[in-house]
């Protein structure tokens, strides 16, 4: 009787150790595609842009600097309706 459940226990034991080399490798590509699909430095320039609320600060500074300003008006949340 003890060799059918110290078998069973052997089998277990190396499926619980195969899963979790599947699953080591798994994360590894997973995070491989992760930072392949990360967006580069050039990309990402929108986020340095200073984006202002204030209409009025916003013309004084594009009028000091030289530069145009994007007015972007909505009456409701802009991805509440399509």
């Amino acid at each position: 009787m003890r060799f059918p459940r110290m078998f069973t226990a052997v089998l277990c034991v190396m499926a619980v150790v195969a899963a979790a080399r599947a699953d080591e490798a798994a994360a590894g590509r997973i995070a491989a595609r992760a930072e392949a699909l990360r967006p580069s430095g050039d990309r990402l320039k929108w986020q340095r842009i200073p984006w202002m609320t204030d209409l009025a600060e916003a013309l004084k500074v594009a009028k000091h600097e030289g530069r145009p300003v994007l007015l972007w008006g909505s009456d409701d949340e802009p991805l509440e309706r399509c």
